[in-house]
């Protein structure tokens, strides 16, 4: 399907594997309820991208949740999409994980948030490397962060809609039937994630090709509806007295086009 504004959750189509909303402790596209919460891993109304609640996780020991013996991501050498929005707080272990696990643990992905060594930024463990975007996740905003693949074993990472890296890597990936983990690198040894997370979604297809960050988001994306988008672009684009308005439009959270 073609890329439309990002302008409500998530929804399972063809090519989702797995999708999280975090309003409850359910997976969305096949309905399992076995999702997990740890000690410190919860949900929460504190924050949240959209619906009414995201995973919020922390900085202690033991602190993250996991969806059990999920065998539902088998990707092999294909084509992949692992996305979503985080929302970090700060205070982070080095190579803390936000979704995936622990590269070790056979052809196994984790996408984290690099503090410590690699200063908060946005990379992925692809089973043969750390994949750093050289860009640091912003603290206490959300951020929509993804990384694809296509069929033909080439990488990317996007943050916020923009391309930030490339690479070559065609790997069989599969999390067999490995618990896909939420706020952590490895359940046994920790580098726990500290802030929330919103709309995870594993896809079987490369989702993004090109930038696809928007800059006009000026209404509150939650409760739009694409017609209203539309109509209020249009009254920027005709009307006079809005175009004093842009630039400080511009200085607004980025809209995405999502696939």
């Amino acid at each position: 399907s073609s890329q439309q504004e990002t302008i409500a959750a998530f929804t399972a189509d063809s090519d989702t594997a797995l999708l999280y909303h975090f309003d409850d402790l359910t997976e969305s596209k096949h309905g399992d309820s076995n999702v997990v919460t740890g000690p410190h891993f919860e949900l929460s109304t504190a924050q949240k991208k959209f619906g009414t609640k995201s995973a919020r996780n922390y900085n202690i020991d033991q602190s993250y949740g996991y969806h059990a013996a999920n065998n539902r991501f088998q990707v092999g050498t294909g084509a992949l999409t692992v996305e979503g929005w985080c929302y970090p707080v700060g205070g982070s272990d080095s190579y803390a994980g936000m979704v995936g696990r622990w590269w070790t643990d056979g052809n196994i992905f984790d996408v984290r948030y690099q503090s410590g060594d690699a200063g908060g930024n946005f990379s992925v463990h692809d089973s043969t490397s750390i994949r750093n975007s050289g860009v640091a996740f912003s603290t206490n905003t959300w951020s929509h962060f993804a990384w694809t693949r296509d069929g033909s074993g080439n990488n990317a990472l996007w943050l916020n809609g923009v391309q930030k890296t490339t690479w070559s890597n065609q790997n069989s990936m599969s999390l067999g039937t490995k618990d896909l983990l939420f706020g952590v690198t490895d359940s046994g040894t920790g580098y726990h994630y500290n802030g929330y997370l919103d709309e995870i979604r594993l896809s079987t297809v490369e989702r993004y090709t090109s930038t696809f960050a928007l800059w006009y988001a000026i209404l509150p994306l939650r409760y739009s509806s694409k017609a209203l988008y539309i109509i209020t672009l249009l009254a920027i684009h005709y009307s006079s007295f809005f175009f004093p308005m842009l630039y400080f439009v511009s200085s607004f959270q980025f809209s995405l086009s999502l696939k």
